[in-house]
């Protein structure tokens, strides 16, 4: 999970957390299930901006044709976060505007992945974009002459879908659909995006919201991570790093899982629990086949062995290391009345 902090939201940033504050409600009152974005690319649909949005295209086109022989990789491409940052703040500049900081700009999205072949085109449409219209069209896949992958084709769908499903349970938006339309990002944005429809609906919107924002790393191990929330958040002193790896350190985490527990723990808002820094849907994390198949075993026999038996939390171990998800599995075996001990010892430094 990446997290920022800081107050002022950038251009670029601002068009990528289209559920953020900043954004506004999302609804109108014709809801169709169509991105916001694409309604205000129609009302903005001048004759310039057409040409601009063709201007764009015939950039991007010959610049992918000067790249020589790697025009058609990925490598080929000039386009970055840094040159789109330029071009934003050179828009404001040249239409008047307060213009963005570049570094800051750089540091608040640098973290998000985009597709190779939509830097270029993102870019040139910044660079062409005339004053006083809408920029939707620059992250939007149609107006950049862009294909969407199967991974976000298949995202859209089922982000609508829970989108819908949402709303009724609800009843009001959980997250803009905006959202389901980010085709501009890599699969591997996409699969973390795509946790976050598995959520409780009341938690969506912060999951999405989470995964599109970047943050200052923090050096260290998880705990490490508690203590910087100490001495943020708490009046008492912080916890003792000693007594915390004593308690910590041995888990059995997944490697790739453990910098962003720990800057998730550093990080949250003060007051709040830690339960989603160890849940994977909310770190981006994506389970490995033992670890989803765990979880569904680990639900039924929950059922089976009645809700009381051990806590649902048993289940949530995605964030485990294979050994740890291997010994727990082994737990579920047990006699129902051991399972619960069995688990604790499991996830524990005993």
């Amino acid at each position: 999970m990446r997290y920022t902090t800081s107050m002022r939201t950038t251009a670029l940033l601002s068009f990528l957390l289209l559920l953020c504050v900043a954004c506004g409600d999302d609804d109108t009152a014709t809801d169709t299930g169509a991105p916001d974005a694409t309604t205000d690319a129609s009302e903005d649909a001048t004759t310039d901006a057409g040409d601009d949005a063709a201007d764009a295209a015939d950039s991007s086109t010959d610049a992918g044709e000067d790249a020589g022989e790697d025009a058609g990789e990925d490598a080929g491409r000039m386009g970055s976060i840094e040159s789109i940052c330029e071009a934003i703040t050179l828009r404001e500049i040249r239409c008047g505007d307060e213009p963005s900081d570049i570094d800051e700009c750089v540091a608040e999205t640098g973290c998000i992945e985009f597709r190779p072949d939509a830097l270029d085109e993102i870019e040139s449409c910044f660079t062409e974009l005339a004053c006083d219209t809408s920029d939707d069209p620059c992250i939007d896949l149609m107006s950049l002459g862009l294909e969407p992958t199967p991974s976000a084709a298949t995202f859209q769908t089922d982000c609508l879908a829970r989108r819908e499903t949402c709303r009724d349970e609800l009843g009001d938006s959980p997250f803009s659909d905006d959202t389901c339309f980010l085709g501009v990002l890599s699969d591997d944005e996409i699969s973390r995006l795509n946790g976050c429809l598995e959520v409780p609906c009341d938690a969506a919107r912060e999951c999405l919201d989470a995964q599109l924002e970047c943050g200052p790393e923090i050096e260290g191990t998880i705990c490490d991570g508690l203590v910087a929330y100490d001495e943020r958040c708490s009046a008492d002193p912080p916890r003792d790093p000693a007594e915390c790896e004593a308690e910590l350190g041995c888990v059995r985490f997944r490697e790739d899982a453990k910098a962003e527990i720990r800057d998730c723990l550093a990080t949250r808002e003060c007051g709040t629990s830690d339960d989603r820094c160890f849940d994977h849907r909310f770190l981006g994390v994506i389970p490995s086949d033992a670890a989803a198949e765990y979880f569904t075993d680990c639900e039924a026999r929950r059922v089976d062995c009645g809700a009381g038996s051990f806590s649902d939390d048993f289940c949530l171990l995605q964030v485990g290391s294979a050994e740890l998800i291997a010994d727990a599995s082994a737990c579920l075996a047990r006699p129902c009345d051991t399972i619960r001990d069995c688990l604790g010892v499991a996830v524990s430094c005993e």
